[in-house]
């Protein structure tokens, strides 16, 4: 019987050894890249009006994050894209914001403006301020996205010197791929209050018509 065959699920009448082939499905094509693509679209999040060179569909989550509107370009990755020529459109719109207190006694003082990066209507950006858990003479800033630990900004603790406001502000602006632009707005008591995960509130987003198609169309 060792040159029988028999096919999937069947049961055979006399034991005896059997062949069975099947079809498998065929690999996929591996693409490769060819070709650069352009794409104009709306957004929550990301530099607006300008032409940004995307060159993977990482770099599109870190630059625009993740949403409906943003797919078509990590489509166009999928589809074999060297790199893509991205247009965030529109105009205006307003950046989410929260204030920084200071720890003045009767009533806090605002101490620092923390404005998000972009303008857009993202509610989910967040602020931690907090001790540092492993130098008593640091603190924390912490920049939450959602639940995901975006930033860390370590700065000097204590009313000493120029104090914690000016401290977060020069630590933030040493870094060039901020989520968050801080404002020093006075030094108060110069010690800033201790906050858990409070949200950036506020954004909106521009203003999309023919003048910024038309705009992007050049810029593209």
């Amino acid at each position: 019987m060792g040159g029988a065959s028999f096919v999937q699920g069947e049961i055979k009448v006399r034991p005896g050894i059997y062949f069975r082939t099947r079809n498998v499905q065929r690999q996929t094509d591996i693409l490769l890249p060819r070709g650069i693509c352009a794409a104009l679209f709306q957004a929550d999040w990301g530099p607006l009006g300008q032409v940004v060179t995307l060159e993977n569909e990482l770099s599109v989550s870190n630059t625009y994050l993740d949403g409906q509107t943003t797919i078509v370009l990590k489509e166009m990755f999928r589809g074999g894209a060297l790199s893509v020529k991205a247009c965030r459109l529109g105009t205006g719109g307003t950046k989410p914001t929260y204030t920084l207190k200071d720890t003045t006694s009767g009533t806090a003082l605002d101490a620092v403006r923390a404005d998000g990066k972009y303008a857009g209507a993202v509610t989910d950006i967040s602020i931690t301020i907090r001790d540092s858990l492993t130098d008593e003479d640091k603190r924390e800033c912490l920049i939450y996205k959602g639940a995901v630990l975006k930033k860390t900004y370590t700065f000097t603790k204590g009313s000493t010197g120029d104090g914690e406001p000016k401290s977060i502000v020069d630590t933030a602006a040493a870094d060039p791929n901020s989520w968050v632009d801080f404002t020093k707005l006075a030094d108060g008591n110069k010690i800033l209050a201790a906050i858990t995960q409070q949200a950036l509130s506020g954004g909106a987003n521009p203003t999309i018509d023919g003048t910024a198609y038309a705009n992007a169309f050049l810029a593209i």
